[in-house]
């Protein structure tokens, strides 16, 4: 079976470097086709207020332990 991709090597010598396309990198690609906007320079940064930052600490359990609710799932086999 002919393979061109494939390739046998010597084991103890290093392997050859492949190279890298010619292609441009996803940054220049991304600038070339307009895709990239700029940012305003007077912009503002997003800051969560207290409040916000309250609402995330949430205290207690986040999970819940009780497993009960597994004894009712019922496997089917297609084997019938």
């Amino acid at each position: 079976m002919y393979n061109p991709s494939l390739q046998q090597e010597p084991r103890y010598e290093p392997a050859k470097v492949v190279p890298l396309p010619d292609e441009p990198s996803m940054i220049e690609w991304l600038t070339a086709q307009g895709r990239i906007i700029k940012r305003d320079p007077d912009e503002k940064q997003v800051s969560l207020e207290p409040q916000d930052i309250d609402l995330l600490e949430i205290e207690g359990d986040y999970y819940d332990t009780d497993d009960t609710d597994d004894d009712d799932f019922e496997i089917e086999d297609d084997d019938t």
